[in-house]
């Protein structure tokens, strides 16, 4: 009699889906973990940066109050290491930034803001 032992599981021959589909596992994994280790790289360079700005600290301003032109009405407002932000539009519709220092309260510089369809006006 001719018998044959039966085929081992590591005998048989790989079909070429299975083959495709563990390179593919393959290829996606090691996207992830490039993925992750760029991220992780990432965050540990910005947090670790030595040359970054230091936060804003309103304790900072210590002006009491701030001067406008009369008919100027404030629109917007922000605050930048030792200087006060105000956006300000007067009753003709023109606005300008207008910067005072954070620690006097005093005048720094007015700039006035011009669009694109103002300019040729």
């Amino acid at each position: 009699m001719n018998r044959r032992p039966p085929l081992e599981a590591e005998d048989l021959p790989e079909p070429p889906q299975v083959r495709a589909l563990r390179r593919l596992v393959t290829t996606l994994t090691v996207a992830l973990i490039l993925g992750v280790s760029t991220v992780a790289g990432a965050m540990v360079f910005r947090i670790t940066r030595a040359d970054a700005p230091a936060p804003f600290d309103p304790r900072a301003v210590t002006a009491e109050r701030l001067v406008i032109p009369e008919g100027e009405t404030v629109v917007a407002a922000g605050a930048a290491p030792g200087a006060l932000i105000l956006a300000t539009r007067d009753a003709e519709g023109r606005e300008r930034l207008r910067l005072f220092d954070a620690a006097t309260g005093a005048p720094l510089r007015a700039l006035a803001l011009e669009r694109d369809g103002d300019a040729a006006r």
